[in-house]
């Protein structure tokens, strides 16, 4: 599934990815994954990812009332992870939920592809893991041929 953002909703969206930077840099807080080259673009990516996903779906992003809340469900009750490779894959790891679904975004510009979702369980299988890139540690990469379908999702 694809939606296209206007410019207002990409810089609103990408106003909240700056917001959760700038509380990283001013808690000395760092990466959790070990990969990150450029830190504000994976807070702007994943915020815009966020907001798509919500639009999508018509569940609520929570957004800039959870920057400071790390637990919280992303969009209703659902966690998104957004890329910028035009073939990202759903990326999980292993402190990351089971039992709830992860949605992969794939952010370009105003246009973001929302290939499917994946329950954490069903996304963290050994056939899954992998090292790719410059990643300092393996985690699950999910090609996006195994998510299922967005119009599914619980």
């Amino acid at each position: 599934m694809r939606i296209v953002l206007s410019p207002k909703e990409l810089y609103d969206a990408a106003r909240v990815g700056v917001a959760r930077q700038v509380l990283n840099l001013q808690s000395a807080r760092q990466d959790r994954h070990g990969f990150v080259p450029n830190p504000w673009e994976a807070h702007i990516l994943g915020s815009v990812g966020e907001d798509a996903v919500a639009k999508i779906t018509g569940k609520p992003w929570h957004g800039a009332a959870t920057l400071e809340n790390f637990k919280a469900p992303d969009v209703g009750h659902l966690q998104v992870r957004a890329t910028s490779f035009p073939q990202g894959r759903l990326v999980l790891h292993p402190p990351d939920s089971g039992t709830v679904p992860w949605v992969c975004a794939r952010v370009m510009g105003l246009v973001v592809d929302i290939p499917g979702w994946m329950y954490g369980h069903e996304a963290k299988k050994p056939c899954y893991w992998q090292m790719v890139g410059g990643h300092k540690r393996p985690a699950f990469f999910v090609d996006n041929e195994h998510l299922h379908d967005i119009g599914t999702l619980p």
